[in-house]
């Protein structure tokens, strides 16, 4: 009676985490999409608004002319070391990374390169197309300039990606010409190459 009783109760914390889990989930993927709307109207002349929250992709969104577009976030860490630190953060938990992140760029590109192929090798059963935003976790090591000169270039979209877009970036350390930095989300398109 006892094992069982334990075994109950491990199972609803259980299910509770996983309700509080995917409540984080929903407002990270909540909190990129407004960084990515913020960057797009100004920089690409494209207004896009939410009509459903979904599964997959994560958002069903329409712009100016009501044409549907799909909107699926992808947030790549570093390392499982930044990634354990940002759930903790999210939690509410304090937390510190410890260590030294040898080539911090390197490993964002490798992380971004295998979100990539994960969601890449997923089909969106939507009859609408669909643009992937790999909004990069945690990029305080990397600045905007160093993200576009070392992260961006070693990126690898695999061949014919289910995406009629697909952008990285996120809220990144910009360095202004007196000297001053300012954190602003900013993405790039990988896909298709401008």
């Amino acid at each position: 009676m006892v094992i069982s009783l334990q075994r109950d109760q491990a199972v609803q914390l259980g299910r509770q985490q996983a309700r509080e889990n995917a409540m984080l989930k929903d407002r990270h993927e909540m909190g990129a999409l407004d960084g990515f709307f913020a960057w797009l109207e100004p920089t690409k002349g494209r207004r896009l608004s939410v009509r459903a929250k979904r599964e997959a992709p994560d958002f069903e969104c329409v712009d100016e002319a009501e044409n549907v577009v799909g909107v699926e976030i992808t947030s790549p860490p570093y390392n499982q070391q930044a990634a354990e630190a940002a759930w903790s953060q999210a939690r509410g938990e304090s937390t510190r990374l410890d260590g030294v992140f040898k080539n911090p760029d390197q490993q964002l590109a490798k992380s971004v390169n295998q979100q990539l192929i994960k969601k890449c090798n997923k089909r969106y059963e939507v009859n609408y197309p669909v643009i992937l935003v790999v909004d990069v976790l945690q990029p305080r090591l990397t600045s905007e300039e160093e993200f576009e000169t070392t992260v961006v270039p070693q990126i690898n979209v695999p061949e014919r990606p289910p995406f009629l877009e697909i952008y990285v970036g996120g809220l990144l350390r910009h360095v202004r010409p007196s000297g001053d930095e300012e954190w602003r989300y900013w993405y790039w398109l990988v896909y298709p190459v401008e």
